[in-house]
């Protein structure tokens, strides 16, 4: 699994869960080892601001997010095949005048 589908299927694993995560857990999920998902961690968190915490109690990690808080979300843009067909061409028609 690439760097940029590991950080999305992470980002997926930690919105659909209420409890922390094991490591453990998290190679197994991500099919990946101990050094690819602390590395991947720890970019998450310097490069997209992730709010991720590690629970020592409950030994996994999770979003830290507040009360009534959205779910963290990857930024950047996201499009379906439709929408990048329709931005191409609209690009397209612009540029011919």
């Amino acid at each position: 699994m690439d760097r940029f589908f590991r950080i999305l299927e992470l980002n997926k694993i930690f919105n659909a869960r209420r409890t922390p995560v094991s490591r453990r857990d998290l190679e197994e999920l991500l099919e990946s080892n101990r050094s690819t998902i602390k590395r991947t961690i720890e970019e998450m968190r310097l490069y997209l601001d992730a709010p991720i915490k590690y629970d020592r109690k409950q030994n996994g990690y999770f979003y830290d997010l507040k009360e009534g808080e959205h779910p963290f979300e990857i930024p950047g843009l996201w499009f379906n095949s439709n929408e990048l067909f329709a931005l191409m061409v609209t690009h397209r028609l612009f540029k011919r005048k």
